[in-house]
């Protein structure tokens, strides 16, 4: 431990603009959450009835999520602090990664480019942006993402050849982080490649198959992690609901059970043609050339210095690769975009490391003035990058924000309608009948999954419409009604099947003791 702290201070002293960089990039991606309140979608439910929320989550084996929420005193919904501590904990996370990495280059000095430029990447991907606007879990997730880095950390030192305890930490934390969020297992993966590909690079002198024990303890560490999360999920789920309980959200998701050899393989092919070629706002069209580029130089290194062990090297720099892909392949399918949390990570990696390859000294003594120019060109392109995509994040935060602005004031004006209407008793029944998305702004039009979605267009399809989520979102900002049931809903709709859509006069009436808001006529 007195080596890590050594460490540690050598590396902030010589790597003194990477917290800055870290800093910058997490406000600059997320910094518009902390400029008013919002409410967003699952918040609405975390405020009125936060005990069936964690239950909930219990139920999917997302037991840290729970923990943490009771630890901090954030069972009830604070999203100033969720926000807030999100931004610290990711900032933190940046900082992490970079040291991890330039602990495990032996603390090259050529390192501080990939320290400075890996977190502006990692931190300003848009693809986080998608989970970190679910405000309820914002800061937790933030904190297990935090933990997977540190899980990597100390399985890595015990696979190097450090003592048993440093894989014994990594397990347990390896426990601690899957249990916030199960799509953090392709992030530890991811992690754990990385480290391996550093170590590799600046380490050649090691004994005769040593990275292939270091490469099977890495392995195991990662077996023995994910098979004590398992473990706790089932016992938690055991005490809280009885051995007969059966969770169906994640078995639900995989399409293999369900659909065709033919149609899985044909939505494996459209997602990762999408991821590739970048073909919307989260994914930024940089993972694809980083990576042959990266692929580009082991080839040519391999040619060149003919590393023993090398093809351990080429096959972990594939998984890497591969790793935004792995719930893609476990699920038969696309996945959400908020479940992709390991694309950023992979992305920044090989994006970082050109920064060190034209970095990196050559030999013959020109090889100074060869460089500088290179590698000022490659720093300039990857900073260009990272604020470009920073401003994308920070565009769809803000998209999110005025969204939510905007149904507030939807909220306000049904209120005052039904005030209109001589309505005005707390627990009165409210069918929403179809779907209503606010006039916005083209500069904030973005509209995909948990961004620019109004919560009056949530769950429109089920069988009350979107009047859980209105009603609910209402109830939170002091209005007091409550969802019609699935039979006063089917009712509602006949009845209000003439009625115009809103905001036009006539749009809102009374069915007995049920208020009818027709939104649209689908």
């Amino acid at each position: 431990m007195e080596n890590l702290q050594s460490e540690w201070g050598t590396f902030i002293r010589e790597n003194r603009l990477t917290p800055w960089i870290c800093a910058a990039a997490a406000a600059l991606s997320y910094g518009v959450m902390l400029s008013g309140l919002r409410i967003g979608v699952d918040s609405e439910y975390n405020m009125y009835n936060p005990d069936a929320l964690m239950r909930s989550w219990y139920s999917i084996n997302r037991y840290s999520l729970v923990w943490l929420k009771n630890l901090f005193g954030m069972r009830m919904l604070n999203p100033f602090a969720e926000n807030l501590l999100m931004i610290a904990v990711l900032t933190l996370c940046g900082i992490f990664s970079s040291f991890m990495f330039y602990s495990f280059s032996g603390g090259s000095p050529n390192m501080k480019g990939f320290c400075a430029v890996f977190p502006l990447l990692l931190l300003t991907h848009p693809c986080y942006v998608q989970q970190y606007v679910f405000t309820l879990q914002a800061f937790e997730v933030a904190l297990c993402m935090l933990g997977c880095l540190a899980a990597a950390f100390c399985s890595a030192r015990w696979a190097c050849g450090a003592a048993w305890g440093w894989g014994a930490a990594g397990v347990l934390l390896m426990a601690f982080g899957f249990g916030g969020y199960q799509a953090l297992v392709p992030f530890y993966m991811a992690a754990a490649l990385g480290i391996y590909l550093i170590y590799f690079e600046f380490h050649d002198n090691q004994e005769k198959m040593f990275y292939l024990k270091c490469a099977l303890r890495h392995l195991a560490a990662f077996l023995a992690g994910y098979a004590l999360y398992v473990l706790i999920g089932k016992a938690v789920t055991f005490y809280l609901f009885g051995p007969e309980f059966q969770g169906d959200y994640l078995e639900g998701q995989i399409l293999w059970r369900t659909g065709s050899v033919q149609t899985c393989m044909a939505f494996m092919k459209s997602y990762i043609r999408d991821v590739l070629l970048g073909k919307e706002e989260f994914y930024p069209a940089t993972f694809f050339p980083f990576a042959l580029l990266f692929a580009l130089r082991l080839l040519w290194v391999w040619g060149r210095k003919r590393r023993r062990e090398f093809l351990l090297y080429a096959l972990a720099a594939l998984a890497l690769a591969l790793s935004p892909f792995f719930l893609c392949f476990y699920q038969g399918g696309g996945i959400l975009i908020r479940s992709q949390m390991s694309l950023p990570f992979a992305a920044a990696f090989f994006g970082a490391s050109l920064a060190y390859f034209v970095s990196a000294p050559l030999s013959g003594h020109a090889a100074g003035s060869v460089k500088k120019p290179a590698a000022f060109l490659t720093a300039a392109v990857l900073v260009v990058c990272g604020i470009n995509q920073g401003t994308t994040s920070s565009r769809a935060v803000l998209t999110a924000q005025m969204t939510y602005e905007a149904d507030r004031m939807t909220a306000m004006q049904i209120a005052e309608g039904l005030r209109r209407l001589g309505v005005s008793e707390a627990g009165t029944r409210i069918a929403m009948l179809g779907q209503y998305h606010p006039s916005m702004p083209i500069s904030v039009s973005i509209r995909r999954e948990s961004v620019g979605y109004s919560i009056f267009e949530w769950d429109h399809q089920g069988p009350a419409g979107v009047s859980h989520r209105g009603a609910g979102f209402m109830r939170v900002h002091g209005l007091p009604y409550e969802a019609a049931t699935e039979e006063e809903f089917i009712k509602a709709k006949e009845y209000g099947a003439s009625m115009p859509c809103w905001p036009s006069a006539g749009s809102m009436a009374l069915m007995g003791d049920v208020v009818i808001v027709k939104f649209s006529e689908e």
